[in-house]
């Protein structure tokens, strides 16, 4: 069971051939729409489900999704889980260059924010010289570089964040 970083970093360690789903908001929003037969035929060969932390807290801004995430708990034989992205660096042992490759890689499609990372975090840098903590730049990243609306719980909606 997966309890913690360690224990996922040893979970994901020890299976050389995982089948990873990683869930993101409008996704969750979507698989609510579905029967239990076509989600059982979507996640039949998935191992585990990972839900980043932001997209956590977009999913208790609705009843709707967080009740299909306890019932897609009870439906499913894998384990989801909660990662907080203060975490992905133990994830790569630590290995800032790697994860900020991944992350700069994953968000380069959503010209916003890559124009963000360019002009704030980069700066006409190679990312190897670049001196700055993960948690630094991803703070930076979430808090400036991601449209803003606030919800009625008062907590700020960013567009891509997950």
């Amino acid at each position: 069971m997966i309890t913690d970083i360690l224990s996922l970093k040893k979970y994901l360690g020890s299976n050389s051939s995982l089948n990873i789903g990683i869930l993101d908001n409008k996704m969750v929003e979507f698989l609510t729409y579905l029967n239990d037969e076509q989600l059982l035929v979507i996640f039949k060969n998935y191992h585990i489900i990972f839900i980043p932390e932001w997209v956590r807290l977009e999913i208790n801004d609705s009843d709707k999704r967080q009740k299909f995430i306890d019932s897609i708990n009870e439906l499913l034989d894998i384990d989801i889980y909660y990662i907080d992205e203060n975490d992905y660096l133990e994830l790569v042992d630590s290995r800032d260059l790697l994860l900020m490759k991944i992350f700069f890689s994953c968000c380069f499609p959503i010209a916003e924010v890559n124009s963000f990372i360019q002009k704030n975090i980069i700066k006409g840098k190679e990312l190897e010289d670049i001196e700055i903590e993960y948690n630094v730049w991803l703070k930076n990243i979430y808090e400036n570089g991601f449209k803003g609306d606030y919800l009625a719980n008062g907590r700020i909606k960013r567009k891509n964040a997950g």
